[in-house]
């Protein structure tokens, strides 16, 4: 028999899309929003389905992300990694992280106000969202 265990990795990732369209256009005060909305599309899904290729052999780890949680708005951005100064313990521990997650952004935009326009969550593990990775990728192209 082979023990296994597993991990919950939290990744952040802020875009400014104004900046990125800019930039993909070598700093031009104009440029094109289809090629700044295919490297964003490109980023989501390799964040969401790429997993590292070191240690295959020992570790097979090909997972897919869970959970994402997408926002979008012109508010000055924030990380969540707060929601984990204390470890998740719990019988169900993905859900619980997910919890944690939903609730400091609840709590963020009780005390600060709105921290996003927009928000949309993808849940694997609950499937309460219904929504797709394609969803999420049209969602923060648009």
């Amino acid at each position: 028999m082979r023990a296994s265990g597993s991990g919950i990795y939290y990744l952040y990732i802020c875009i400014d899309k104004d900046l990125l369209i800019k930039n993909l256009n070598h700093g031009e005060d104009y440029g094109d929003p289809a090629l700044a909305n295919d490297a964003i599309a490109a980023i989501v899904e390799t964040a969401a389905k790429v997993a590292p290729t070191g240690k295959q052999n020992s570790f097979a780890s090909r997972a897919y992300t869970s959970f994402i949680m997408a926002e979008k708005g012109s508010q000055q951005p924030r990380s969540l990694s707060v929601a984990f100064m204390k470890a998740v313990r719990d019988n169900d521990p993905m859900q619980a992280a997910f919890e944690a997650l939903k609730g400091q952004s609840e709590r963020f935009d009780k005390v600060y106000g709105a921290c996003a326009d927009e928000r949309k969550i993808l849940n694997a593990h609950a499937d309460e969202s219904h929504s797709t990775l394609e969803d999420i990728i049209a969602f923060v192209k648009g």
